[in-house]
């Protein structure tokens, strides 16, 4: 595992990740949500850990494969809700769902980075594959 300090500066402060897993072996990187207990539901905490690490991709010169999983039989049964009491109030709801929006920006500006933009961008392609897995 790499230092999770280095790069990626907006993530709240994140000095460890304790609800992910991220590796990165010469141009792969790979990231496991680790809260199989719950389904790898999105915690706050994950969230920024997720978030960070996408900067991490994002920030880096030399990864050019990305594998996001899930640990356990679930990739991600979305938010999670017993922590909807803590989001507090309308403003500190529409922060996260910027948060959230920041995640799929983070991949698209890796992905552009590293395709000409004659190839199509890789995340792109490989959802619209016939073979893509469907569970």
């Amino acid at each position: 595992m790499t230092d999770p300090t280095a790069s990626a500066p907006s993530a709240h402060g994140i000095t460890d990740y304790s609800d992910l897993h991220y590796a990165e072996q010469g141009p792969i990187a790979r990231i496991t949500l680790n809260r199989p207990e719950v389904r790898n539901a999105l915690s706050m905490r994950l969230s920024d850990e997720l978030t960070h690490a996408l900067e991490r991709v994002r920030d880096s010169g030399t990864i050019k494969v990305l594998v996001i999983r899930g640990a356990g039989g679930t990739f991600c049964a979305g938010d999670d809700i017993t922590e909807m009491p803590r989001w507090g109030t309308a403003n500190a709801v529409m922060r996260r769902v910027h948060g959230y929006q920041h995640m799929p920006t983070c991949l698209r500006s890796w992905t552009r980075s590293r395709w000409p933009s004659w190839t199509g961008s890789p995340w792109v392609e490989a959802w619209r594959s016939p073979w893509r897995p469907t569970s």
